[in-house]
């Protein structure tokens, strides 16, 4: 696995959070397991606030666990994404 970059606050589930001060390099599942208990971002930010403004650089690209933005397979039109529970027949 190549080493990627993530910020962690000290808490979860604050929606109102924009503070990450906790750098941690994930280079295994066990590092990836062990940030996943607190809300994550994968980019430097300046003073750690995340804002657009603030944004400094990322390593990676992170795929959400919330996943919202739109997907499709490619040759298919664009579709926002659901859970399978809320998918018709066998539609992928």
């Amino acid at each position: 696995m190549k080493p990627i970059t993530i910020y962690t606050a000290n808490r979860r589930g604050d929606k109102f959070n924009t503070f990450y001060p906790e750098k941690r390099i994930i280079s295994s599942v066990v590092d990836l397991t062990e940030a996943a208990h607190y809300d994550q971002v994968f980019a430097t930010y300046e003073d750690c606030h995340r804002t657009i403004a603030n944004f400094i650089c990322s390593d990676c690209l992170s795929i959400a666990t919330t996943i919202t933005q739109v997907w499709s397979p490619p040759g298919r039109p664009l579709r926002m994404w659901r859970p399978p529970s809320r998918r018709r027949g066998n539609s992928v």
